[in-house]
């Protein structure tokens, strides 16, 4: 009786194991759906390396490099820029360029946006011609701001996340940052 429990077991065993590996392979045999990047997998981890894609802008001459899980919107009918959400909708970037018709530098904007801010004021530079400022809304959201200034035009973009995904979203602004090239501000566009 109990030879015959063990081989039933055994088999079962078996069964079960063989099932387990054929449903595997048909499962790594097809295209398993994978996480968004700036979703977690199964394990709850971020995808720590995005791919990105080149946003080249004709109109202002500039260009960066932007994560290719976010999302384009409708391109403005001017060509002054675009604007990607994630999937989700938890993250925005906006890459954009305007002309400087009122002839301000780039410290009068920093200083600008500095007092217009609501928001708790975080990192903030200025250097002859670019500046940078983030800052927190009610304790939730992240946003990162670049421009380029010059006498005729502007070039900048911002990157808008959910504080709780600061360490993934940093390595994002990072690259964005080193990729960011300005078109010639020297003229209007």
């Amino acid at each position: 009786m109990r030879l015959r429990f063990y081989v039933m077991g055994a088999v079962l065993a078996a069964v079960c194991l063989v099932f387990g590996v054929l449903s595997g392979s048909e499962r790594a045999l097809s295209s398993p759906q994978q996480p968004a990047p700036n979703e977690c997998n199964q394990a709850g981890v971020f995808d720590p390396s995005p791919e990105y894609t080149v946003y080249r802008n004709d109109r202002y001459g500039f260009s960066i490099e932007v994560p290719l899980h976010f999302l384009p919107g409708i391109p403005p009918t001017n060509g002054d820029g675009q604007s990607y959400t994630t999937s989700s909708g938890d993250a925005a970037i906006k890459v954009y360029g305007s002309n400087n018709f009122d002839d301000t530098t780039g410290r009068e904007q920093y200083d600008r946006m500095i007092t217009e801010k609501a928001g708790k004021l975080g990192y903030h530079v200025c250097s002859d011609n670019w500046f940078v400022v983030t800052w927190e809304d009610q304790g939730a959201v992240i946003s990162y701001h670049k421009s380029y200034v010059g006498t005729g035009s502007s070039n900048s973009f911002v990157i808008t996340y959910p504080r709780e995904k600061m360490g993934y979203y940093e390595q994002i602004v990072e690259r964005m940052e080193r990729t960011f090239r300005s078109g010639d501000l020297s003229r209007a566009h």
